[in-house]
This record gives C-alpha cells, sequence and structure tokens, in this order.
C-alpha cells in the first residue's frame, strides 16, 4: 500500500507483519489458522510466498525488512516444494492434516495460485542474483 502511495504507518506494517507471522513455522510450513497443529495448506502457501514477495520488492521497508520478507518467501517456497509438489502428477497438493497429504487437484484454489506464487519466487531469484552480480562488479 505504501509503494501505491497510501499513507500507512511504519508501526502498522510492523505490526500486521507480526501477526501475519503467527501464520508460518519456522521451517516455512503454511498454516491455514495461527496456531501450531493447524492444517498446512498450499493456498496459504501461495498467498505466503506473494505477500512476502511483495514486502521484500518494496521500496520503502527498510532493509532489513526486505531482506527477511525475501527469506520467508523462500523458506515458504522450499517447503511448499518439498512438501505439497507432486512430482508424478505435476501439481501441488492441497493439504496436510497431521501426517495425511490431501492430493487432490483444485486447478483454481491451489494450481493457479501456486503457479503465480512459484513465477514469483523465480522473479525474487533472478533479482537477488542481479544484486548480488552488481555489488560484485561493484566491489571490483
Amino acid at each position: 500500500l505504501q509503494d501505491m502511495g497510501l499513507d500507512v504507518p511504519a508501526s502498522a506494517l510492523a505490526s500486521g507483519l507480526e501477526a501475519y507471522r503467527r501464520f508460518f513455522g519456522a521451517g516455512g510450513e503454511p498454516r491455514l489458522h495461527p496456531k501450531p497443529k493447524s492444517v498446512l495448506d498450499a493456498h496459504s502457501a501461495a498467498q505466503g510466498i506473494l505477500t512476502y514477495a511483495a514486502l521484500a520488492g518494496s521500496s520503502r521497508a527498510s532493509a532489513e525488512l526486505r531482506s527477511g520478507a525475501h527469506s520467508a518467501a523462500m523458506g515458504i517456497a522450499d517447503w511448499a516444494m518439498q512438501k505439497l509438489w507432486i512430482e508424478k502428477r505435476g501439481h501441488f497438493a492441497y493439504r496436510i492434516k497431521g501426517n495425511r497429504r490431501d492430493e487432490r487437484e483444485f486447478t483454481r484454489w491451489v494450481s493457479a495460485w501456486m503457479a503465480l506464487a512459484m513465477a514469483t519466487v523465480a522473479r525474487l531469484t533472478a533479482a537477488n542474483e542481479t544484486d548480488r552480480t552488481l555489488a560484485t562488479a561493484g566491489a571490483s
């Protein structure tokens, strides 16, 4: 919202981000609800990646916030690829509840959102590599 020119106090952004973090575990696992034993959900993973990627790319956020958001987006993406991606079927599982992975395919609710999220991860990765290349070239 700040990048769109809306006046959002930094304290409100920090408060919202703190509340949002409760939806994700330390390993990037995306919870449907902000409770440790909540269902792990592909749509929540996609939204988490997109939300953190938006913050990582914000021109108004501090370098520390951008870096933390980048790490969070990548952590969620890594978790999703390890736990939700079904290679042989070419789509992401819907949810994990306890030890049971629900492998039903939901094109609009899961696959479309995860495709957008993974495309966003690819852009973040490319931008990060470009930044490192420019920093290395500038240091020479």
